[in-house]
């Protein structure tokens, strides 16, 4: 890729790929690219999630949804080209302000609502909705949130391969309960679920379930062992 871009520096991982800053040499653009582990390109089925993902995030059109340039495959190499959302993570400001304010709590959720809505009704299912997947563009005042990464989405219409029965796909603490259980049938209800923890951890600093494995969170999840927000957060 180094005749096609300049490589800035590594922005991320994640459990497919690796995020770059880099530099469109044609077009003169700040793009990030995000590249399949090598270790994973022998391994047909990660090589066919890395292409589902492409696929997927191509098929959308939203202005808060990262969007997809270009897809490009060979023998030892397959990446992504995406726009580069200059900001921060939801993630990074959590951690950086530990709770965020209610007024742009609220617009951060109704944003993210408008997204979801808009994907769903394109039948796909995100279903892993997490802080660090939700990109914060910053310009000057306003922010705006942007969804990212569709490495686990699924089409509800479309037969799973599979590879994928019975599997559970996303992050234990922000995953509904039929999507731990592994089911194969949910819809936009699940990301939706996914919504409402967001909400909780962004008002409160704390996550509504913990754990140290995905099986004590998912039983705390079930006995609905949380405190009330108004408890941590009034």
């Amino acid at each position: 890729l180094v005749h096609e871009f300049q490589i800035v520096r590594l922005l991320g991982r994640g459990g497919l790929g690796s995020v770059y800053l880099a530099r469109d040499l044609a077009l003169h653009r700040v793009v990030a690219l995000k590249v399949l582990r090598w270790d994973l390109a022998a391994s047909t089925d990660d090589c066919e999630r890395f292409r589902r993902e492409a696929r997927t995030t191509g098929q959308l059109s939203h202005p808060s949804i990262v969007p997809l340039h270009s897809f490009g495959e060979s023998p030892n190499l397959m990446y992504m080209v995406m726009g580069y959302v200059r900001g921060e993570s939801l993630g990074a400001r959590i951690r950086r302000l530990r709770r965020i304010d209610p007024d742009e709590t609220r617009r951060i959720l109704a944003d993210l609502a408008l997204t979801l809505e808009y994907a769903h009704r394109e039948g796909i299912v995100h279903r892993d909705l997490k802080p660090e997947n939700i990109l914060l563009e910053i310009n000057g005042d306003t922010v705006r949130p942007m969804v990212a990464d569709f490495g686990v989405a699924m089409r509800p219409s479309y037969d799973p391969p599979p590879g994928e029965l019975r599997r559970s796909f996303g992050t234990p603490h922000f995953m509904s309960p039929e999507q731990a259980d592994g089911e194969v049938d949910i819809d936009g209800r699940s990301d939706i679920y996914s919504l409402g923890v967001l909400g909780y951890l962004m008002l409160s600093g704390q996550l509504p379930y913990s754990g140290d494995t995905a099986q004590k969170i998912s039983e705390r999840r079930t006995e609905a062992k949380h405190r009330p927000l108004r408890q941590i957060g009034p």
